[in-house]
């Protein structure tokens, strides 16, 4: 087991958000790995010195979010990633799909010169078009940042991708068709159940991503003086202690940062008042114009986690070559719409 928990009783968080906090983010980072086994609840209470009762509690708001499973008798475990039935990773599948289409050609008295250039010139016609993939994250500035990295990481594939917020989905209409109309659709590992309620009963394949610290995040956090004061922004309550451990284990600091959560505006000002640096995490923008004069600001951005996007690699691949012009689901979407 991985699961490495840091619980800090003098953070304005509660231990129950802290804990439930670490291990989500465990999983959309990568740490925790789908079919893992987790700590019982008995092991996990023991370990930490908190209530099984607190421990039971958050299991059951993961096992909600679809997040791990509890299997009788057996155990706790991370997830599976709920693809299940990837298409093509069968080469006696597509041999069989060939097959019935060479047979059908030749039945209908066409030579095999004229199927094997026919075969030939189709790949290469469905390969000329982009593979589009929708990219749905929680803020728009972040989501845009994760769709730049996620195509570098893919340059040789090239995909045309397209970002969107879930705020954005929830609205529906327009946007909620352009995301139905890509092949693939990717969001937060944590975030994959959320955006499924979303789509309609047939929907493209949808996969979730981890992600880690953004290497420019890295290299400024790197680059500060161990002695300064930093102050630290979270913006959900839950995210504060793993955010915390990230900066730590990237910056050298002389002394412990000082830290508030977003909405609790008092505790903002003290620490913008205080610190001689200022980390804040994605959708906590607001802050840096509180910030003092010649203070440096460092967003706390993540970027997709490249071995989370090499898995992807098989299942875009196959659909860069079986995917051209309007999609099924495109067209399944639109017709729902209609109806609706």
């Amino acid at each position: 087991m991985t699961l490495r928990v840091s619980l800090d009783r003098d953070l304005p968080v509660s231990i129950s958000t802290q804990l439930k906090g670490q291990i989500e983010y465990g999983i959309v980072s990568g740490v925790l790995k789908p079919g893992e086994q987790l700590p019982s609840v008995r092991e996990l209470s023991a370990a930490e010195g908190i209530a099984h009762v607190t421990v039971s509690h958050v299991y059951s708001a993961l096992k909600r979010e679809g997040l791990i499973v509890m299997r009788p008798g057996m155990g706790t475990y991370v997830a599976g990633d709920g693809e299940g039935h990837r298409a093509g990773q069968s080469l006696g599948e597509l041999q069989r799909l060939v097959d019935t289409a060479v047979v059908h050609a030749l039945e209908r008295g066409f030579t095999p010169v004229q199927i094997s250039r026919m075969l030939t010139a189709r790949l290469a016609s469905r390969q000329a078009r982009r593979l589009i993939v929708a990219l749905v994250g929680v803020f728009g500035h972040a989501t845009e940042v994760y769709a730049r990295e996620l195509h570098s990481l893919l340059d040789d594939i090239n995909p045309d991708v397209a970002p969107y917020t879930i705020e954005r989905l929830h609205a529906g209409g327009e946007e909620r068709s352009r995301v139905c109309e890509a092949d693939l659709i990717l969001t937060i590992a944590n975030r994959v159940k959320e955006v499924q309620t979303m789509l309609p009963r047939k929907h493209p394949p949808l996969r979730g991503l981890t992600f880690v610290a953004h290497p420019e995040t890295v290299r400024q956090l790197q680059a500060l003086p161990e002695n300064l004061q930093l102050g630290v922004i979270s913006t959900f309550a839950e995210f504060l202690p793993t955010m915390l451990r990230g900066i730590t284990t990237y910056a050298r600091l002389s002394q412990g940062p000082q830290c508030a959560v977003l909405s609790d505006v008092d505790r903002v000002n003290a620490v913008l008042a205080q610190a001689d640096a200022v980390v804040y995490a994605t959708g906590s923008g607001s802050v840096v114009n509180h910030v003092r004069h010649s203070v440096p600001v460092i967003e706390y951005l993540h970027a997709p986690e490249p071995s989370s996007v090499a898995a992807l690699r098989p299942l875009l691949e196959h659909l860069t070559v079986s995917r051209s012009g309007e999609g099924r689901y495109a067209r399944e979407w639109k017709e729902a719409s209609k109806i609706g």
